[in-house]
């Protein structure tokens, strides 16, 4: 057996009121429509953002790399310009060269005192 009903209104609802009804659940289903919308939209410029943050991150990585090893390149090149070896460097090849031209001569007088 079932319990008495208290408040018949809650059965007997008027036809203006259950179009209210209606037009507020439509409300609330369009609002609701719309507010998933946006937040696909968010996400999907969140996700766009993320990916362009993470290539952007790794492109400075990279140049970070980059600068990183031709300052050191740099300082090494200080270096040795600093301890004279540069100079030492340059001397001997100077040296080297002027052997070798000393002996090209060399062969340059010896073909021509063997030539007819």
């Amino acid at each position: 057996m079932l319990a008495p009903l208290e408040n018949r209104a809650i059965l007997e609802r008027e036809p203006c009121a259950m179009e209210e009804a209606a037009d507020a659940d439509r409300q609330l289903h369009d609002e609701n429509q719309q507010l998933r919308a946006a937040l696909q939209r968010a996400r999907q410029r969140q996700k766009r953002l993320l990916s362009l943050g993470g290539r952007r991150s790794l492109l400075l990585q990279q140049e970070m790399y980059r600068l990183e090893q031709r300052c050191r390149h740099y300082q090494q090149r200080v270096h040795e310009l600093e301890s004279g070896l540069a100079i030492v460097e340059l001397a001997q090849q100077v040296i080297a060269l002027k052997e070798f031209i000393r002996e090209l001569g060399h062969s340059c007088r010896h073909a021509l005192a063997e030539s007819p």
